[in-house]
């Protein structure tokens, strides 16, 4: 058992209604739909509470993935709101614009580096 109780929840984000079962390892995928290729845009946009890092108001991770499905990245979307998509609410529109300044370094702020050579007596 962990601090949420009798189940296991992956990501911060996931309600607690979705029970998941305990002891398994479930993927990004499993959980959220966001194949790991796409997790740093997801997180980007999403944002990320566990380190802190403000995503876009107002787009949770529902309205992340539905973004990223319907536009494929964060820049298209934002070139689609500055356009006035009609595929995109008022609401999100501006949420997409205004988060436009911020892009680059959230992006960088959810990327996990992965070129850290490690010495070879290193115990994982």
């Amino acid at each position: 058992e962990d601090e949420h109780g009798e189940w296991q929840t992956i990501y911060h984000w996931v309600r607690e209604s979705q029970h998941l079962e305990e002891g398994v390892n479930y993927s990004s995928y499993e959980v959220t739909g966001v194949p790991a290729s796409e997790w740093v845009e997801f997180q980007t946009l999403a944002g990320d509470g566990t380190d802190n890092v403000s995503g876009a108001v107002g787009i949770g991770p529902k309205h992340c993935i539905d973004i990223l499905r319907e536009f494929g990245t964060i820049e298209a979307a934002v070139q689609a709101a500055k356009e006035e998509d009609p595929r995109i609410t008022p609401a999100k529109r501006k949420a997409l614009i205004e988060f436009e300044p911020k892009l680059e370094i959230t992006r960088q702020l959810v990327t996990l580096v992965d070129t850290l050579e490690l010495p070879e007596n290193t115990r994982i």
